[in-house]
């Protein structure tokens, strides 16, 4: 049997040095020492065929957009899916799950049946369906806060916001959120969520079995239910994808269907249901060293797609601290808006990861930008409330500065909300734009000048 297994590897060794697929080193290492009758959940890349050739998109346009990405997938992935399907026969099983987010399918089939993918024109590249976490708070405290407003409001402008435009307070908004539900009947957050779509237990009705979700959107858009004011954007609905379990963990593709589900929540291209923003406080597993290209790595290419269907993308940077390079992907990708955290001093957390974000085309500064991410007070399942600490903390503040701009002017891109929030925001470090605090901390400043 080893001597079998030592004459496949050889044999798919000398295939994958000439296949225009490239594969991720785990699973190079997996099809060539696995037996060919195990099976295997693969994410498989594919070369686009009518390539979506727009840079950002806006509110309104979102449905000639999607409708060319789901073309696109179909064209590509066609020959391929074909292809397994007629083996999809007797003893041979193979399950397959397309998606349009990213031109990409789930393939789970025994190893010979991969190993015959592997030099298909067609494919860019495949990967293992590996697992992702949300980005797990530094420390927590279920101290009561006493205040008017969370510090981190206070922070970024939000009384003076109040005072001088009682009416902003991201009415009319969608805010999209992954991660690990939500508590709808919290008292900050209850009557607001419009959309859910449970991807762990398929559960119609929405809860939060770990409560990082719920403290995120109670610093997005929590009321001043107990007396102190939670949220950046009161009155904004959500879309919720429960996609990270009760112990905070995802498989890749689990992500990719809610980040497509994110795109599409009713699966009618020609209702305009999407939120125009989607905070995410997960990610991690960069190599940053250069060796990557962001076009071939699947979470860009979903973030990308996102900025086409003009949804803002914001995305904690990491709690890997303060190492240099230590910012995770989705934040590493160059449309990704990355937030890092800063403490009630204005210093940089310890924790929050920093850039450079290394790739094959360059290297990025990252952070874009920072925000109150030391110990905030938000909601948490069971009509509780708790202090957490991390770069998920700071994310919601951003998400819910940018809901602020949307309420103001829904007719903007992606990159016009990161302009705006990036020219409010207050410099620290270095001068400019630099690997600790991006552009600076986060500010309503632009809803004061107008």
């Amino acid at each position: 049997m080893k001597m079998l297994i030592l004459v496949a590897a050889m044999i798919f060794s000398a295939i994958t040095a000439q296949a225009g697929a490239k594969l991720s080193p785990d699973l190079k290492m997996a099809l060539a020492n696995k037996q060919s009758n195990e099976r295997m959940a693969v994410l498989v890349l594919f070369r686009d065929r009518q390539p979506v050739r727009i840079r950002e998109g806006r509110y309104g346009t979102h449905r000639r957009v999607q409708q060319a990405m789901m073309d696109n997938a179909r064209s590509s992935q066609y020959a391929v899916l074909q292809e397994l399907s007629s083996k999809n026969k007797g003893a041979i099983r193979i399950r397959i799950k397309p998606l349009w987010i990213v031109n990409g399918v789930l393939v789970e089939a025994p190893v010979s049946i991969l190993r015959g993918l592997v030099g298909r024109n067609e494919i860019s590249s495949m990967t293992t369906n590996e697992q992702v976490g949300i980005i797990r708070p530094a420390g927590q405290r279920d101290n009561f806060e006493n205040s008017q407003f969370t510090y981190g409001l206070e922070k970024v402008g939000i009384p003076q916001v109040r005072t001088a435009h009682p009416g902003l307070t991201g009415k009319g908004v969608n805010v999209g959120i992954i991660d690990t539900g939500i508590d709808a009947n919290h008292p900050a957050l209850r009557g607001r969520t419009v959309a859910w779509r449970d991807f762990v237990s398929n559960r119609s009705e929405p809860y939060d079995d770990n409560g990082h979700g719920t403290h995120c959107a109670g610093t997005i858009g929590g009321t001043a239910a107990n007396g102190t004011e939670i949220g950046v954007a009161p009155d904004v609905r959500f879309t919720v994808a429960k996609v990270f379990s009760g112990s905070g963990s995802a498989s890749r593709f689990a992500i990719l269907e809610a980040m497509q589900w994110m795109a599409d929540p009713d699966g009618d291209p020609n209702t305009l249901d999407r939120p125009a923003l989607v905070s995410n406080s997960w990610g991690g597993g960069f190599s940053n060293n250069g060796s990557e290209d962001p076009a071939e790595h699947a979470y860009c290419q979903a973030v990308d797609n996102w900025v086409k269907l003009g949804i803002f993308p914001v995305f904690a940077n990491g709690n890997s601290g303060p190492r240099a390079g230590s910012v995770g992907v989705p934040a590493a990708c160059p449309s990704s808006f990355a937030v890092g955290a800063t403490d009630e001093g204005d210093r940089a957390a310890s924790f929050s990861s920093r850039g450079p974000a290394r790739w094959k085309t360059g290297s990025i500064i990252k952070p874009n930008i920072s925000a109150p991410g030391v110990s905030v007070y938000s909601s948490f399942p069971g009509g509780k409330y708790r202090k957490l600490s991390g770069t998920s903390m700071a994310t919601p503040h951003v998400a819910g500065l940018a809901a602020l701009v949307f309420q103001m002017n829904q007719n903007l891109s992606s990159i016009d909300v990161g302009q705006i929030l990036i020219r409010s925001s207050v410099d620290l470090g270095s001068n400019g734009n630099d690997d600790t605090f991006g552009w600076g901390r986060a500010s309503a400043g632009f809803a004061l000048q107008r």
